[in-house]
């Protein structure tokens, strides 16, 4: 069982993908109501900077890691969708798996899963979720949303249409990119998660997504009162914490030199947040496309949600981005999202976030 610190386990090299130079990303006609958006920006506050401010103490604290099988190269031919899932299952999602197992000391934490892991509010299901370690409900909601796309290398950091009109994608030169995005941001709409991102061949795309509700929108109000009132989410207090023992009246260290012996977890009790509550409360109902088919004309004229830009990182599979590798972006973001998730109006820098401090073990701000 080696021993080394998590920086240095989430930072193995990626294995090189044998990537078809044929593949194209599928893609979807933009006819849905649900959301739209003008365009995307960079993700500034999220580098590498940022997460050692609030990640750094467990970064480079020691952990005993268990043996890590290599991917067979025979797995990292990549000519579609599926065979990316199996080669990203079979590596990079054993380790920040097994990262954020260690690190909370199998206390009570996300998972990164498969889509079909979760229960999403509509029939159509992304690639790619989070759901806790400590659950075996099957409605249990999921906390991240990802989708697979096989999209080719240097994904733009920024793009901008000139309105919020229907079709303003349609002849732009970053359609496909924003079809792709648009997608996923569906999906994530209806679950209420915050962080998405998109996972393609070359680069994985990390985003955080936020909203207002649009009163010049028509059946806005009349959809909003339709909703369920949704719960508000509240960090747990367990979450990323040994619950062996009852927590003391300050935030404790969280990550130990060594490993205890296994601990009690925490039950979780995932009635308390079901699937359809979680949903934005005006986001309409209708089922969502899968990944590669077309958005059915649902109901036109009620375009619900007002999207901010969303804000996007960019992270190389193959060589760190600014330092910032895809493993570790996949385990902050995961960890993250164990303490909020949903979508907001405005969002606190990053380092300053005082949920995700507290969670951590740090001051305030």
């Amino acid at each position: 069982m080696p021993r080394m610190t998590l920086r240095k386990w989430l930072d193995q090299p990626n294995p090189e993908f044998n990537v078809d130079p044929r593949i194209r990303a599928s893609t979807h006609q933009t006819e849905n109501d649900r959301i739209h958006m003008k365009g995307w920006r960079p993700w500034k506050g999220f580098n590498l900077q940022q997460i050692n401010t609030l990640f750094g103490h467990i970064l480079d604290a020691e952990y005993n890691f268990p043996d890590l099988k290599p991917i067979e190269k025979a797995h990292l031919v990549v000519a579609n969708e599926p065979t990316l899932e199996f080669a990203v299952s079979h590596w990079n999602l054993e380790i920040v798996n097994t990262a954020l197992r260690v690190v909370t000391r199998n206390g009570p934490h996300l998972l990164w899963s498969c889509g079909a892991s979760a229960k999403f509010p509509s029939e159509k299901r992304p690639d790619w979720s989070a759901v806790r370690n400590d659950t075996s409900n099957i409605d249990r909601p999921s906390y991240i949303t990802g989708d697979t796309k096989m999209l080719g290398p240097r994904f733009p950091a920024w793009a901008q249409t000139q309105t919020n009109a229907e079709g303003d994608w349609e002849r732009h030169p970053l359609r496909t990119q924003a079809e792709c995005l648009l997608q996923v941001l569906g999906y994530a709409a209806e679950a209420n998660t915050r962080y998405a991102y998109l996972l393609g061949p070359y680069e994985l795309i990390v985003i955080r997504a936020g909203a207002s509700l649009d009163s010049n929108v028509p059946n806005a109000d009349s959809i909003a009162a339709s909703r369920p009132k949704r719960q508000q989410s509240r960090p747990d207090p367990n979450y990323g914490r040994n619950t062996s023992s009852p927590p003391p009246s300050s935030p404790p260290s969280l990550y130990p030199s060594s490993l205890p012996v296994t601990p009690r977890v925490q039950p979780c009790n995932d009635s308390a947040t079901p699937a359809s509550a979680r949903r934005l409360p005006y986001l309409p109902s209708t089922p969502i496309a899968g990944s590669g088919s077309r958005y059915a004309d649902s109901s036109p004229g009620k375009r619900a949600l007002n999207m901010h830009d969303p804000l996007i990182k960019v992270v190389k599979w193959q060589s760190p981005t600014d330092g910032l590798t895809a493993n570790m972006t996949m385990f902050v973001v995961h960890y993250s999202a164990g303490v909020e998730w949903e979508w907001k109006d405005d969002y606190p820098e990053f380092s300053k976030d005082p949920a995700l401090r507290a969670a951590l073990g740090l001051p305030k701000p």
